[in-house]
């Protein structure tokens, strides 16, 4: 049975396409971003966001877990690019670890942010589970097979 006044739009025109699009591509980019700012000190300094606690639990000095930091940061980023649902969810778990960091540190207005980023990589794992991944790693064998001389 066909529904009347049903228009199909490509998908690429769909709102809630879109935003899933905004939120895939800003939360992809701010961590990867992010991370190479905690190691390159290019907008802040962000040993102090870290917390001396964390760093004498560790061990380490400030800047040494400041630099893992940023490299996980960037690790994250490139799996929300790759893989939005899983990576979401991983992001959202990472930005969770920096909210408890901020609020025990007192910086609340920082916390609230981070909040605000953890709310939104969890929209884009909620709609990464209504749309299909954006990046295939496999290659299909029909595709292999044309590629292959004869």
């Amino acid at each position: 049975m066909r529904r009347v006044g049903v228009v199909r739009r490509p998908l690429r025109d769909n709102p809630v396409y879109q935003a899933y699009w905004i939120l895939h591509v800003a939360l992809a980019a701010v961590p990867i971003l992010g991370g190479f700012d905690k190691l390159f000190h290019v907008v802040s300094a962000w040993e102090p966001y870290f917390g001396s606690r964390i760093a004498r639990l560790f061990g380490v000095e400030p800047r040494a877990l400041g630099m893992v930091v940023g490299a996980t940061e960037i690790v994250v980023g490139f799996v929300v690019a790759v893989r939005p649902t899983a990576g979401a969810y991983l992001l959202a778990i990472w930005l969770f670890a920096f909210v408890v960091d901020l609020v025990f540190a007192g910086a609340y207005v920082l916390a609230l942010s981070e909040v605000v980023l953890l709310l939104a990589a969890l929209a884009l794992a909620r709609l990464g589970e209504r749309f299909p991944e954006p990046i295939r790693l496999r290659v299909p064998a029909q595709r292999i097979a044309k590629l292959r001389p004869s």
